[in-house]
């Protein structure tokens, strides 16, 4: 007998504007950003702004103590990467990390690694914006002393109350009477620790946060619970401007981050998607699901194989990228049958290595009126449970010392001062020299499938964001194929039959990684966001609907 049951799904509305546009991962955030565009700010304006307001608004997914990348093309100008990832303290060894096997999560002191956001925001609204610092820190500051508490916080801090009671700091921060502030009905969360860091950096700047009071006070925190953070590694923290990393998927240009993130990974999937007629295929059926699914295991076999930090050893990114490789991949893809035999690309190195996969993300677009557009991604890994606040700071410092190898020799083990292999891709796509894609995505290893498949839902389906991020999709960053249950069940059926091993999952309401979250709110896959410029430059946004951000247009001026 079978049984047929109905499904609760979630949906948003497109928005659309000839001025601005902003998506962030929560409305009080996008609402800032928009504000600042409407008072005549530029991108990264908004950018910044809503980068403080979602490391107040969503601790358990980024935080001041975390790390990301900036994805900036100007209307004039070359395009730019702003690169503040998390760096393993020179104390740092690879024995830290214990017996850890490929897929453990590596948390609490040890697994510290040195907090990059401040200064890479900071760094970002320096060179390219043109608020103030402080102008910039207005919204967060007040969210960090008063801020509604939504349901998912509220479910998020119920979820984790035994690791927030273990750490006096964050039950400080979070809890009420030592328990869900909910039981005391109370309904405002106020990070007074925060909101007193926050203004700290308004008033003196970044480097109060790495070399004042707030920076001193965080390692002592690490430290007294075993960590080896020391004060030197935050007072040599610098983030970074980098070149894009440039390629091409048909008549697109794809701008994407340079090592050490998986933006490598995400082109190669597209370049060797390239060489199919995936519109000709059509969405979603087994033809081109089979073949996307397969460009992805390949990739990610490179990923894990080659990739790491690219100040520690030789990348082999341009090699992977080239045509010769890109053909070599792309021939490796039967159309009528799964790879029995997965294995990296032959570059002539060795073939080593696996990448971390926790990760707790949020993702952040914008374009402003003048046609200027940024994909900003940050993150914290561990959150709530991973080390909790340090001290009297406010801030959840980052485990991302998760994203290493738990083997030792291999590409992307652990080494002082070195940058670990990420999961955040931001993007930026142009055609004929003008920016018509942002696109990003929470999700932890997730994240790159994701990004990929909106691009390929805009570039070559012909889909406007909100539609992009809402249909149904697969991910194939482990070694089952998960498939989104809307799918055709004849088409997961085919899939299945030439030798997939696919995972039907039904997502709901997401706020977390990737299967994070109790039953109903589990996160199956990532949460993208996007906004597409049409030929008439009206700006389109979508945010995923499993989740509480939004799109927010801006027409004319404050």
């Amino acid at each position: 007998m079978t049984f047929t049951v109905s499904r609760w799904g979630t949906f948003k509305t497109e928005v659309s504007a000839s001025g601005g546009m902003v998506v962030a991962k929560q409305e009080a955030a996008a609402r800032a950003g928009a504000q600042v565009l409407a008072e005549g700010g530029n991108a990264i304006d908004a950018v910044v702004t809503m980068g403080w307001c979602m490391a107040v608004m969503e601790p358990y997914q980024c935080t001041i103590g975390g790390a990301g990348y900036t994805v900036l093309r100007p209307v004039e100008g070359e395009a730019q990467v702003v690169e503040f990832t998390g760096r393993a303290p020179m104390a740092s060894k690879q024995e830290h990390m214990g017996d850890r096997k490929p897929g453990d999560i590596f948390q609490g002191p040890l697994a510290i690694g040195v907090p990059g956001t401040v200064a890479g925001l900071s760094l970002a609204l320096e060179r390219f914006g043109t608020i103030s610092l402080a102008r910039s820190l207005e919204p967060a500051i007040a969210l960090a002393e008063s801020m509604p508490l939504d349901f998912l916080m509220a479910i998020r801090i119920s979820q984790c109350l035994l690791a927030l009671r273990e750490n006096p700091d964050s039950a400080r921060a979070f809890l009420h009477n030592n328990d869900s502030p909910l039981t005391g009905e109370k309904f405002t969360l106020e990070q007074a620790d925060l909101a007193t860091t926050l203004r700290a950096i308004a008033d003196q700047g970044p480097r109060a946060f790495y070399e004042g009071e707030v920076g001193r006070e965080l390692v002592r925190a690490v430290r007294d619970r075993g960590g080896v953070l020391a004060e030197s590694d935050l007072a040599d923290y610098q983030a970074n401007i980098l070149p894009v990393l440039r390629s091409s998927f048909r008549d697109y240009d794809l701008l994407a981050v340079p090592m050490p993130s998986p933006g490598t990974t995400t082109v190669e999937s597209l370049r060797i998607l390239e060489g199919f007629d995936l519109a000709g295929m059509g969405h979603n059926s087994a033809d081109a699901l089979h073949v996307i699914g397969e460009a992805y295991r390949l990739a990610f076999a490179d990923r894990d194989a080659y990739l790491g930090d690219p100040d520690f050893g030789e990348i082999p990114v341009e090699e992977i990228l080239s045509d010769e490789f890109i053909e070599q991949r792309r021939a490796e893809i039967a159309l009528d049958r799964a790879i029995s035999d997965l294995q990296p690309g032959r570059l002539g190195v060795p073939a080593v290595g696996a990448a971390g996969a926790g990760g707790g993300t949020t993702n952040i677009c914008a374009v402003d009126a003048q046609g200027n557009m940024v994909s900003h991604t940050q993150t914290c890994i561990g959150g709530f449970e991973g080390f909790g606040v340090a001290g009297s700071t406010g801030v959840i410092p980052s485990c991302s010392l998760n994203w290493f190898d738990a083997n030792p020799g291999a590409p992307n083990s652990v080494a002082p001062g070195k940058r670990p292999l990420t999961n955040m891709t931001p993007m930026i796509v142009e055609r004929d020299g003008k920016p018509v894609l942002a696109v990003g995505a929470p999700g932890a290893r997730r994240i790159t499938n994701a990004v990929s498949q909106v691009a390929l839902n805009v570039l070559e389906f012909g889909m406007m964001p909100q539609e992009a991020v809402s249909v149904s999709r697969i991910d194939y960053s482990t070694p089952r194929l998960c498939a989104d249950d809307r799918i055709n069940a004849d088409v997961l059926a085919e899939l299945e039959r030439r030798g997939h091993d696919v995972e039907r999952v039904h997502e709901f309401i997401s706020y977390g990684g990737a299967g994070a979250g109790f039953p109903g709110f589990m996160g199956h896959f990532a949460r993208p966001n996007a906004i597409y410029v049409d030929s008439d430059c009206i700006r389109h946004g979508g945010d995923y609907p499993g989740s509480s951000g939004a799109a927010i247009g801006v027409d004319g001026s404050a």
